[in-house]
């Protein structure tokens, strides 16, 4: 429980200060080109994809604390904070979102490297007992292939069958990205050059998100926020295209069975022929 916690407040223990020296030094600059800003906000995120990174990113956009919520409908402190959680897209609460007139933002990344990072958590972070037990390899394959048994434990707690793979998780929050009131991001466009990505890329995404959430951001403010998003504490490595390293054959096999039309429908493969 102790652990669970840690990771739901790492947040906001870490990055607070950082993001309120950045919202001192715009200034009056905030006032004046800041004033459409939504109340609702809500990150959204698939457990392991950037979640940190895109609540950090909301934080210095903002200056609204990031604050863990089960459900963003029991949420009260709106004016000087915002929801993040893991939240399935049921009919209640995309229903409730539209009600509150809540603004989103949902972010993914690669299932491959969410697997290899999922693995790492449990076992380095965690120290969950089963996953200490076992080796790397076997692992990653039972976060293959057993996606939510692992992320019952942390975030579902129940609400999701456990013997669903990789795929299944996806699939079950991947459904947020159609909604008209969310924006869609991921972890490969924010991350920036110092997680393997672009700078161009992170800039232009920072204002995309500000623009959806009211903010109106220009390219020098989207850069003094890029300079701030990647840090030692928003993730474990942070790159992009870890799974390389660290899948095997088998790996790869199994993924492409259980989830290799993900990948080609969420663009990062087009066809099965990557696991050859």
């Amino acid at each position: 429980m102790k652990k669970k916690l840690l990771y739901l407040l790492l947040f906001q223990v870490l990055f607070l200060k950082s993001a309120g020296d950045l919202l001192i030094q715009l200034g009056d600059e905030k006032n004046n080109e800041w004033k459409d800003s939504v109340q609702c906000i809500v990150a959204l995120s698939i457990p392991k994809s950037g979640s940190f990174l895109l609540y950090k990113c909301i934080h210095l956009i903002t200056g609204k604390e990031p604050v863990h919520a089960f459900y963003a409908s029991e949420f009260t402190k709106w004016e000087n904070g915002f929801v993040t959680n893991h939240e399935l897209p049921t009919l209640k609460a995309v229903n409730a979102y539209k009600d509150l007139g809540i603004k989103a933002i949902f972010i993914y990344r690669d299932p491959r490297d969410q697997v290899v990072s999922s693995a790492h958590f449990f076992k380095e972070y965690l120290k969950n007992p089963k996953a200490v037990e076992m080796s790397d390899n076997i692992l990653i394959m039972d976060c293959i292939k057993n996606s939510c048994f692992w992320w019952d434990y942390v975030v579902f707690h129940n609400i999701l069958s456990k013997n669903l793979s990789i795929g299944g998780l996806y699939n079950s929050l991947m459904p947020w990205a159609d909604c008209a009131f969310v924006y869609s991001t991921t972890f490969e466009k924010l991350v920036g050059s110092k997680g393997g990505g672009s700078d161009q890329d992170q800039i232009h995404e920072i204002m995309n998100i500000a623009q959806h959430l009211g903010y109106h951001l220009n390219k020098s403010h989207a850069e003094d926020i890029a300079r701030q998003l990647f840090g030692r504490f928003t993730f474990r490595k942070g790159k992009i295209g870890a799974w390389k390293k660290e899948f095997t054959k088998e790996h790869k096999t199994i993924f492409n069975k259980v989830a290799g039309q993900l990948l080609i429908d969420l663009e990062y493969e087009k066809n099965f022929n990557w696991a050859s």
